[in-house]
């Protein structure tokens, strides 16, 4: 019994080579890592519902802070603008009415400008806080809820939700409302919001919703989150029955349409939910719904010239708000079997253009990345290949553009070419001995949906979806030949080549083995089902690891195909590179995992950076990562220091662009009046060869001959969608099952009579863009 003086070094919150001695002593100079300052508490508390009104946000902290480093800079605030997803356009970044430090509690406060509307947000406070001696924050939190990365320094980041409450509460569906003459009235608050709990059942079934009159300028955001399997569209009419906004998926992944629209005049207002169908599901899908409208009446203000919107692209094929089908009035199922339509055009470019209040953009939604040399490849689901100069990693440069021809989701590099695997239109391969100008020499189109593709010799692996994998002879890139091929039984999302095993991330079915010794004939060497839903996989030595979806990263020992270990990351784990004993893991919405598995049964965080968009594909070269980063596009990040990536260069650009202006026809033996009007044309092909920034489309005017007004309203917006594809650069086609054949094509849909249509323009590539024939015409 006695007094002891006990002493050791404290590292990652370790003791280590600890001793004591008896009675007293002198404490010998041991150093101690300095304290990092963290979020004690956070109000309102992380992962909270509020169902209040909210205007300011508090953080305390655990170490008396430089006030000086507390301000808008380091303190932010954004919404998701209610779509669910951060890092999309529609974000709304909170403005602050002050930014002040209490430095008796410890106490960051934000104090918004007017209370917090109904949406998610997320708190970002960042690691440029420091306290008195200098330190930078640890985004660690003390609390309940899990934030940081593990690992010393780093911003803090966490979400909460608002649920302004309604004082009207919410409204149920009430059939019948499958009309606008019966539609049901939803009576919105003082505030402008109200929400329906509805059902589309039986099949088929349409609700209709009528908001009353709103004045011309009233900002209007509504969007249905679908359950039960229900796969809705949302439409907003006027009082004519012309669409002023429609939408179907409002990103990639969703199944919950969203819309964002100030109306343009004074008028009654209908909102429409049905059910998504195609020619395969012609009833479309049933289940319940909750659809939340936004839109007071007192913030009208009707904007100043035009209102900037934005094309979301989603996997969808088809719509019942679509047109693709054969063109001719028979198919229409019209009785006037001569009866055409004609598209005069012509297209310039937007400095020729003086503006009709809309412009039309879509980002850069970059799937994957690879990179040779002074370049990376980027593809783009929307637009097809990127080519970027890296020569300066700060300071990336667009090069070179080249429009596919479907949803380009993966690219392998070899020699002079680039091969991109390229959806409905399965393997694409592309001349890039010149960067700047890309061209397509070949396409082998494959049985299944391609995903992903790897070049291993003189043969092209492709991931092709449902349909397994695809062994392409490439020996002659300008003519390629399917070797081989195995239906892996799940759906194949990437592959791996090493030695003679192809290793495949199946899906559900997890990670499947081929021997393709003999890429005639491949054939099954094992499967290991992992946990999760296998994205991506890459192989060295011993081990592959997997990109788990929302299990992380697997590590499977390839000769067992049994688990070794793993790290649960904390987004959606979507793609995996190896760089020697590191991985790379494309994390989704969690941005860039740096991950240590040189010890394979026990995988180890060492970095992180969180992307601003959702981190879909990854690859390592240089100490550098690059980051295929959806709506955000590349980012260039640098991992010399695996502990602390930094973003080191970004590159955001837009689609192709012009503006088509189409003179429409409709009808079937040429008046006297109008020689041009002569049954199938083919349109002016789209002139501009560079990326720009803006499209528009806008109707001049249009006759009918022999037609209905809902007939000809098909034709118009067809004609209208067939040239925002040339707008975006999709050339011609020879399949008349498609819209950019030079025949047009329409199909009908008895619910959207009047002026306009909303339409896709590409298999593969469903544009949720309405058209408006109208003075100012709108989009969403």
């Amino acid at each position: 019994i006695g007094s002891y003086f006990i002493y050791g070094y404290i590292t990652d919150g370790k003791l280590s080579d600890a001793s004591y001695s008896a009675g007293r002593v002198v404490a010998p100079d041991v150093p101690v890592p300095p304290t990092l300052p963290q979020v004690t508490a956070l109000w309102p508390s992380p992962g909270s519902a509020r169902t209040s009104f909210i205007t300011a946000v508090e953080a305390t902290f655990s170490k008396d802070l430089d006030a000086n480093t507390v301000g808008s800079e380091s303190f932010q605030l954004v919404g998701d603008g209610k779509d669910n997803l951060f890092g999309t356009r529609d974000d709304v970044t909170v403005k602050a009415r002050s930014i002040t430090y209490d430095a008796a509690t410890r106490t960051a406060r934000f104090l918004a400008k007017a209370n917090l509307a109904s949406d998610t947000y997320r708190v970002t406070l960042q690691d440029t806080i420091a306290d008195l001696d200098g330190q930078a924050l640890d985004g660690e939190y003390l609390g309940a809820f899990p934030s940081g990365d593990d690992m010393a320094g780093g911003d803090f980041v966490a979400t909460f939700s608002v649920q302004v409450p309604s004082s009207l509460g919410a409204l149920a569906d009430v059939e019948a409302n499958s009309s606008f003459a019966t539609a049901q009235t939803v009576a919105l608050d003082a505030s402008g919001r109200r929400t329906v709990s509805g059902a589309i059942t039986p099949a088929g079934d349409v609700d209709v919703f009528s908001l009353g009159r709103l004045p011309a300028g009233t900002p209007l955001k509504a969007n249905v989150q679908p359950q039960g399997g229900l796969d809705p569209i949302l439409g907003l009419f006027d009082s004519n029955g012309r669409v002023v906004a429609a939408n179907d998926d409002f990103y990639v992944g969703s199944s919950a349409p969203y819309l964002s629209v100030q109306v343009r005049r004074d008028d009654t207002y209908y909102l429409v939910v049905q059910s998504y169908t195609d020619e395969n599901d012609p009833d479309g899908t049933t289940g319940s719904y909750t659809l939340s409208i936004d839109a007071d009446p007192a913030t009208a203000i009707l904007p100043k010239g035009r209102q900037v919107v934005y094309v979301a692209f989603d996997g969808a094929s088809k719509s019942p708000w679509g047109a693709r089908d054969a063109m001719d009035a028979a198919v229409l199922g019209f009785p006037l079997e001569e009866d055409y339509l004609v598209a005069k055009t012509l297209q310039t470019s937007r400095a020729d253009f003086d503006g009709f209040g809309v412009d039309l953009v879509t980002d850069l939604f970059a799937t994957d990345v690879v990179v040779a040399g002074n370049y990376a490849y980027v593809t783009d689901a929307g637009t097809g290949l990127r080519v970027v100069d890296i020569t300066n990693s700060r300071s990336p440069v667009l090069v070179g553009a080249l429009q596919m021809g479907g949803v380009p989701l993966g690219v392998a590099v070899a020699g002079a070419y680039a091969y991109v695997a390229d959806g409905d239109d399965g393997l694409a391969i592309v001349d890039i001995s010149a960067p700047s100008a890309p061209n397509l020499v070949a396409r082998l189109d494959t049985p299944g949906y391609a995903r992903g593709v790897v070049v291993w010799g003189d043969f092209a692996y492709v991931a092709d979806g449902d349909s397994g994998v695809q062994i392409i002879s490439v020996a002659n890139p300008l003519a390629p030949e399917l070797e081989g091929a195995y239906n892996t039984g799940g759906h194949a999302y990437g592959v791996y080549p090493m030695a003679d095993a192809l290793y495949v991330a199946d899906g559900a079915a997890g990670l499947v083995v081929l021997d393709v010794s003999d890429p005639a004939t491949p054939g099954l060497t094992g499967v290991f089902n992992t946990t999760g839903t296998a994205r991506a996989v890459a192989a060295s030595g011993a081990y592959a690891y997997v990109a788990d979806g929302d299990q992380g990263l697997r590590v499977v020992d390839v000769a067992t195909l049994s688990e070794t270990g793993f790290y649960d990351s904390s987004g959606y784990a979507a793609d995996v590179f190896l760089s020697g004993s590191m991985a790379y893991v494309a994390d989704w919405g969690a941005g860039l995992r740096l991950v240590d598995v040189s010890t394979p049964a026990s995988p180890a965080l060492r970095g992180t950076y969180d992307s601003p968009g959702a981190a879909r594909g990854v690859y390592g070269s240089d100490g550098h990562a690059y980051l295929a980063d959806w709506n955000k596009g590349l980012r260039i990040v640098s991992t010399t220091t695996p502990t602390r990536p930094r973003q080191e260069g970004r590159l955001e650009v837009s689609a192709p662009s012009g503006i088509a202006y189409s003179t429409v026809f409709v009808g079937g033996p040429a008046p006297a009046s109008n020689p041009d009007v002569v049954g199938l044309a083919e349109s002016v092909d789209y002139l501009n060869t560079r990326p720009a920034d803006r499209a528009a489309v806008f109707t001049d005017e249009f006759a009918a001959y022999g037609l209905t007004r809902a007939e000809t309203a098909l034709a118009i917006a067809s004609t209208l969608s067939h040239e925002t594809g040339h707008l975006l650069g999709l050339p011609h086609i020879d399949d008349e099952a498609q819209l950019m054949a030079p025949v047009t094509t329409v199909t009908t849909d008895p619910f959207f009579g009047g002026d306009a249509a909303l339409t896709d323009f590409r298999i593969g590539l469903h544009s949720s863009v309405a058209y408006l024939n109208e003075i100012v015409p709108q989009t969403i």
